[in-house]
């Protein structure tokens, strides 16, 4: 494990990213967060001690090309390597992709685009290997031996899914150590519980046939199907991604409920604190010159995710960034009683990246469909304990997730 100063532990993080604009807040909370960490030894314990050690782009909302791999460095801490993974993911579905995917990927490289590069003066030169001398999913693959490394998984899991592939070429997946979050899928209940997104994963709601859908994939009976517009955007896009990671991995599942914020119609009353109120207080922070890299650092992250909460709020960048906030901890043991923990073999993902387990469903027509014997040539892993599902997120989640940005943003 490694050591900060005399006590404090932490975690090496890597982060999977597609690049959307939830994936950017995201980002940059986390690379605030860990300013604070480095910054304020006596944070509460239970907050996780991490360091951002290396991102990975997989393709999804945005392409995964070197462009957007340089650009991302500028959200980023100074020094932080980027991967690229393979450009693969939409193409499975689409002909073409639907106008508010191509204008939320223009959003994202318009932003990163009119970010500063940070200078500090204990920054390395990233070497030939960190500038992309090896792929994502070999950088993964690397790393998943590690029981101090920690992945979060915000994309679809196409490079997650070919970095086991690269792995399990050298070492038996049972030696697979590392911990993941995965934000992906959505509960089967959520169309009656209005909790999640429940939305097409696409977008859609008209049939698919209308909307540029490759009729040719190999998902396009369940994606032309007016009754199967219902999922999640990152499991849906690689759906048979999805299914083997799960097979072969045990992690937290960060489900649409578990980081959307709660709609209106479940609140009873308007918040008493919320993203307006958090952002009217930046005319009243004290400016303070920096004379330290650790003050330089701190400023240039609390500006990036000032700047990405005034352009974007939290409308279209929730999910990813309350998944950041979740692997932070900053909930603490209020979710954690609430983890449910669930067998592989008792998870179904549906074509579109519905959750089908028996806690949430009185049907017994999943039970055998969900008993794999095989998900593309990969057993189901017997050794895996369980999956950790996350539950919905709550009025006492957003309140805490509203003062935990505050905090980061305004506090000393």
């Amino acid at each position: 494990m490694s050591t900060c100063g005399k006590s404090r532990r932490y975690r090496r993080l890597i982060v999977d990213t597609d690049l959307g604009l939830d994936d950017l807040v995201a980002l940059a909370i986390l690379r605030l967060q860990q300013c604070h960490i480095l910054t304020h030894p006596s944070l509460p314990d239970h907050l996780t001690n991490f360091r951002i050690c290396g991102v990975t782009v997989t393709s999804g909302i945005s392409t995964a090309n070197v462009r957007n791999a340089e650009l991302l460095q500028r959200l980023l801490p100074s020094g932080t390597p980027v991967y690229v993974g393979a450009a693969v993911a939409a193409e499975n579905v689409f002909r073409e992709k639907p106008d508010w995917w191509n204008r939320t990927s223009r959003n994202v490289e318009q932003f990163l685009s009119s970010l500063p590069t940070t200078k500090i003066s204990h920054s390395h030169e990233l070497s030939d290997h960190e500038r992309g001398g090896i792929s994502a999913e070999e950088y993964l693959a690397n790393n998943l031996d590690d029981p101090d490394v920690d992945i979060l998984c915000m994309a679809p899991l196409t490079t997650l899914s070919k970095a086991i592939d690269v792995f399990s070429q050298e070492k038996p997946r049972q030696s697979i150590l590392s911990n993941f979050f995965i934000m992906g899928g959505i509960l089967n209940d959520s169309e009656q519980t209005k909790r999640g997104e429940s939305t097409a994963p696409f977008g859609y709601s008209e049939t698919a046939s209308n909307q540029g859908l490759n009729i040719s994939s190999p998902s396009s009976e369940d994606l032309s199907t007016e009754h199967n517009q219902f999922g999640e955007f990152n499991f849906a896009l690689d759906i048979a991604s999805a299914r083997k990671v799960l097979a072969v991995i045990k992690a937290h599942i960060i489900t649409v409920e578990a980081c959307t914020l709660l709609p209106a119609r479940f609140r009873g009353g308007t918040r008493s604190t919320n993203l307006r109120s958090i952002l009217e207080r930046r005319d009243g922070v004290e400016q303070q010159s920096d004379t330290t890299d650790e003050q330089i650092e701190l400023t240039a992250a609390r500006g990036n995710l000032l700047k990405l909460l005034l352009e974007f709020g939290t409308s279209e960048t929730q999910w990813d960034s309350l998944s950041a906030a979740i692997y932070c901890n900053i909930f603490h043991s209020a979710r954690d009683q609430k983890l449910l923990p669930i067998r592989p073999n008792e998870l179904f993902l549906s074509d579109l990246g519905v959750c089908y387990y028996p806690q949430v469903t009185a049907s017994g027509e999943f039970k055998d469909r969900c008993n794999w014997k095989s998900v593309d040539g990969y057993a189901l892993d017997n050794s895996i304990k369980c999956h950790w599902i996350h539950p919905e997120f709550s009025l006492e989640d957003e309140m805490t997730f509203f003062q935990f940005l505050s905090s980061i943003l305004f506090g000393k």
